[in-house]
């Protein structure tokens, strides 16, 4: 019970001192942005205004203090007109997709195109990006634990959606989705042998607007919740290292334009009667927490 007491009362804490925020949704663009305004390095790359202060807690045991980790995920926005992402051999040239090619042939086939990018690419990345006539949305910040997923919001109060999802044997399966927000889903774990590297897990999912009575027994005694349902796009997971100060690009490939297709739905959207493409830019940045015993008076 006391272990109990003392990993709630970290997380809490971490939370509050943090400003944790277990799910995102893009924002509106900044006053003043203009049409070719994009993340700058110091948006999605640059040193982080977090700060980490040790955690007292008065169950802890005398002794060192202890340390678990936080991996702070930044996620920047930028849309640009139909075709300009899924249509670009240039821009992916600067990413490298290899990390994920196991996962390539589903991923491509559901309209979507994941690459890894190096700190000192990120000009290239910048200055292609502007020729696009990308434009920046706010970067906005997750704080996971391991073991703790959050999501981001890419499209909210969506109605119903047909979505025909490739599997990996190469099938193809249809369904109607309930109204709800589409979702990035994201957990992360520390690389055993290398603690710099976040190993990252994505799932795009739809969480139902209309809720529904859910009974959990805790110590014996049953509640009542109502929550979503959530409902998950599995064969479109996957995972891959992301190695200290490298960036991760989500994007749509040249099958989003397929109207049904899983990133259709996610990653691109219309604007008085104009389409647009979204990426996703994610930089994680691990922060040790320390937690100690609170002296005594």
């Amino acid at each position: 019970m006391l272990h109990r007491q003392r990993a709630i009362l970290i997380l809490l804490t971490a939370a509050l001192l943090l400003g944790c925020n277990g799910e995102i949704s893009p924002g509106a663009p900044e006053p003043g942005d203009s049409p070719d305004d994009v993340p700058s390095m110091e948006d999605i790359l640059g040193p982080t205004n977090v700060t980490v202060t040790p955690v007292p807690d008065p169950n802890a045991p005398p002794g060192p203090a202890r340390t678990i980790y936080m991996v702070y995920l930044r996620l920047g926005t930028v849309e640009v007109p139909t075709g300009m992402a899924s249509g670009s051999e240039r821009l992916w040239s600067y990413l490298d997709e290899e990390p994920v090619a196991m996962y390539s042939t589903v991923l491509g086939l559901n309209g979507f195109r994941v690459g890894l990018g190096r700190p000192e690419a990120w000009d290239d990345l910048q200055r292609e990006l502007k020729r696009m006539a990308g434009r920046q949305f706010k970067a906005q910040s997750l704080q996971l634990f391991s073991g703790r997923p959050g999501s981001a919001v890419l499209k909210a109060g969506q109605g119903v959606q047909t979505i025909f999802t490739y599997f990996n044997d190469q099938t193809l399966s249809g369904a109607d989705y309930p109204p709800g927000d589409n979702l990035l889903t994201v957990g992360v774990t520390l690389e055993r042998g290398r603690p710099d590297h976040v190993i990252l897990t994505a799932l795009p999912q739809i969480r139902s607007t209309r809720k529904r009575s859910v009974i959990n027994v805790t110590d014996g005694v049953p509640t009542v919740r109502n929550q979503p349902v959530l409902f998950g796009f599995d064969p479109l997971t996957f995972q891959l290292a992301i190695p200290k100060d490298w960036f991760l690009v989500i994007g749509p490939g040249i099958r989003s334009r397929r109207p049904t297709s899983v990133a259709h739905h996610f990653l691109t959207f219309e604007r008085k009667g104009m389409e647009y493409e979204t990426l996703l830019i994610l930089h994680p940045t691990i922060f040790p927490i320390e937690y100690q015993a609170t002296p005594a008076r």
